[in-house]
């Protein structure tokens, strides 16, 4: 991006610019351009450039198993996670592989009935698969969604995150438990389940690796950093049965605000279950992920 030549320019008729076509433009670091119009007002724009950055492994083609699946290939970095977990000595793995019509590998996530842990207030587990990362800590009912970071170091900024999906419902027969008043939970028991696809792109100044085990540095309503400035988001409810995978595409609407920031993270999340967190869902939805990738 260091030489990048002005093709086409087009600017009101009696207006003028510092650049004209046929310049070339170091685009490596933001670049000022100088606009003024007919009445003569002059203002400064700034055009900043972003790489189109892949999303790995966001055809979901490898795992490995360890105890319990994991999104990635065995040594590779964990930039992919699931909800899957072992507590209490029971493992819950409510994500695993499954084949694709194109010979390669889906993630199909599943909410699951825990078994013991309806004893400790968490009877169910929704199918979630995450960009970031799940902590060691406690495991109490109230405590244990506060173990989930969202985010990982990828500078990109797409305009829309596109793949394919597939959504089986099953109808929820729990209501919240009272340790989660604080939180607007609409789904009641009798209510159909529904599926949540999200992404936010983000700001962080600072080594994200350095706080993912720092209880305090995190909101734990968002599962974001404390100081984390939202660039841009987008998301997408699964609300009604798709036995068949289909093209899916969440346009990300960008605050102008931070138009001045580059992104430093992104946060990806897809669970079967919306307030699967809160342990309410039904047991059975099924979210099938496929084929994830940036539009620019």
């Amino acid at each position: 991006m260091s030489v990048v030549k002005i093709t086409d320019l087009s600017i009101s008729e009696s207006a003028s610019t510092s650049i004209s076509t046929g310049d070339i433009i170091d685009l490596t670091s933001p670049f000022s351009v100088e606009v003024t119009s007919g009445s003569n007002i002059t203002k400064e724009w700034v055009i900043r450039a972003h790489q189109a950055l892949a999303l790995p492994n966001g055809d979901f083609s490898k795992w490995h198993r360890n105890q319990f699946y994991y999104p990635f290939a065995e040594g590779d970095d964990p930039f992919w996670l699931t909800g899957n977990i072992r507590a209490f000595g029971v493992t819950n793995e409510s994500v695993v592989p499954v084949d694709d019509s194109k010979g390669g590998k889906m993630g199909r996530l599943e909410t699951i009935d825990t078994g013991f842990g309806a004893l400790v207030g968490m009877p169910i587990a929704s199918g979630s698969l995450f960009l970031g990362h799940f902590c060691d800590g406690d495991n109490t009912r109230k405590e244990a969604r506060t173990k989930v970071r969202f985010g990982r170091p990828l500078a990109a900024r797409p305009k829309a995150l596109k793949g394919r999906s597939k959504y089986v419902s099953a109808i929820n027969e729990l209501n919240p438990h009272d340790d989660f008043n604080d939180f607007e939970i609409s789904m009641k028991a009798g209510d159909n389940d529904y599926g949540h696809i999200w992404i936010k792109v983000y700001y962080y100044d600072g080594d994200i690796e350095d706080i993912y085990n720092v209880k305090e540095e995190w909101n734990h309503n968002l599962h974001l950093p404390k100081n984390a400035e939202i660039l841009g988001e987008g998301e997408m409810l699964v609300k009604s049965d798709n036995p068949d995978l289909s093209e899916i595409k969440i346009n990300i609407e960008y605050n102008t605000e931070y138009l001045h920031r580059s992104p430093t993270h992104i946060a990806i999340v897809a669970t079967s279950s919306y307030y699967g967190e809160f342990f309410v869902g039904g047991i059975g939805s099924t979210l099938y992920v496929d084929d994830f990738e940036f539009e620019y």
